[in-house]
């Protein structure tokens, strides 16, 4: 491969015609697209090995800075790319056979980010989209995908919310009442809600000191309760 590179390098196009500069450069895209898709793959590998460690980096991408030419911001991209591809054999697959662009993965793995678990439900049908088109328009798809798993996290982390609603209340030796509990953001903020109409701040002058906040809320759930 690298003798085909340098015989590539020394050639001389002087007097090549625009055809043959055309083909010669799309030639040399699909090589490096070609290219391209077996550095993730062998970059996923090298990642999962951990063969980074070796030389006491704390990160792939620490150590692809160090040592290799790329930036911060590129070698963080190969690395989410390259573990999207080797977490999932069917990305895998259609990258290895140019069914789909490195590019198109990228744009995957970004939409996926902290999202991986409904990335795993919609693999096929992003894979599908992204066979279909160039990666610029696969970016808008990607894009509304990433809107609606969004959403679909949110109301996965509404309905655990819910699910962990609780309230105890244990009367301890001397007949005090110990409270303790959790509640769902929507049924949180109705109770907040209930307290703060009847958390009337203490007039300063009166004859008994002020009560606290925490006293004044005891006192307006009491009142709700009777």
């Amino acid at each position: 491969m690298f003798d085909q590179l340098a015989n590539v390098a020394a050639e001389d196009r002087s007097r090549w015609s625009p055809q043959a500069r055309s083909a010669r450069l799309l030639e040399l895209l699909k090589a490096r697209e070609r290219l391209e898709a077996e550095t993730l793959r062998c970059l996923g590998e090298w990642d999962a090995a951990r063969a980074w460690t070796e030389d006491g980096a704390w990160t792939p991408q620490a150590w692809l800075v160090h040592r290799a030419p790329v930036t911060k911001s590129e070698a963080a991209r190969l690395v989410r790319t390259a573990r999207l591809a080797r977490d999932h054999e069917r990305t895998a697959k259609l990258l290895s056979t140019g069914d789909v662009s490195a590019s198109h993965v990228d744009v995957m793995a970004r939409a996926a980010r902290h999202r991986e678990e409904c990335f795993a439900e919609h693999e096929d049908a992003l894979l599908d989209a992204a066979r279909a088109m160039p990666p610029d328009a696969f970016r808008h798809v990607a894009r509304r995908w990433r809107s609606l798993a969004d959403d679909a996290l949110a109301d996965d982390e509404a309905f655990d919310a819910f699910k962990a609603r609780r309230l105890h209340c244990s009367a301890t030796f001397h007949g005090t009442v110990v409270v303790d509990g959790e509640l769902d953001p929507e049924g949180g903020a109705a109770v907040i809600a209930a307290l703060q109409a009847l958390d009337a701040p203490d007039r300063v002058n009166a004859a008994d000191p002020p009560r606290s906040v925490a006293q004044r809320r005891a006192d307006a759930l009491v009142f709700l309760a009777q």
